[in-house]
């Protein structure tokens, strides 16, 4: 299979978007755990910040707070590759469940107002369709939901 043939597997991207998710929530523990401290040990005063180890904690909270940007910003990429993979692989292979475009699914996550609702029906009409053309069917759609609501 080429690189321009479609259907494509999503299983190099899953796995991406997976150890990312991970990373990302490890990133955040520690991030909120190092800010904690600071917080509780009053290092975040403005005197407090003449000591070294203050300026450790400083820094190190910093540091944590660019890494976990950077990885939020390939999360967001990742996300949008699958979902675009995803509607793409639908259309290609056709299916009876309307599904927004494969441009306009990972789109409407930019869009104000939109991206309150289009994103999740986007992700619950890639989900039904999915379901559809599988030969097993699939849990409910009710993660689509739980998945929107956080």
């Amino acid at each position: 299979m080429g690189a321009n043939e479609w259907p494509r597997k999503i299983g190099g991207l899953w796995g991406w978007f997976r150890n990312l998710m991970i990373v990302a929530i490890v990133l955040q523990i520690l991030f909120v755990g190092v800010e904690g401290y600071e917080v509780v040990n009053g290092i975040q005063t403005d005197e407090s910040y003449e000591s070294p180890a203050a300026m450790i904690w400083a820094l190190s909270g910093l540091a944590l707070g660019v890494v976990w940007f950077v990885v939020f910003v390939l999360c967001v990429v990742i996300t949008c590759r699958l979902t675009y993979r995803l509607a793409k692989n639908l259309h290609t292979i056709g299916t009876t469940i309307e599904v927004a475009s494969p441009g306009w699914a990972v789109g409407s996550y930019f869009v104000p107002l939109v991206n309150l609702f289009m994103p999740a029906r986007a992700v619950n009409q890639i989900w039904r369709g999915t379901d559809e053309l599988s030969k097993a069917p699939m849990a409910g759609s009710g993660f689509i939901s739980l998945w929107w609501a956080f």
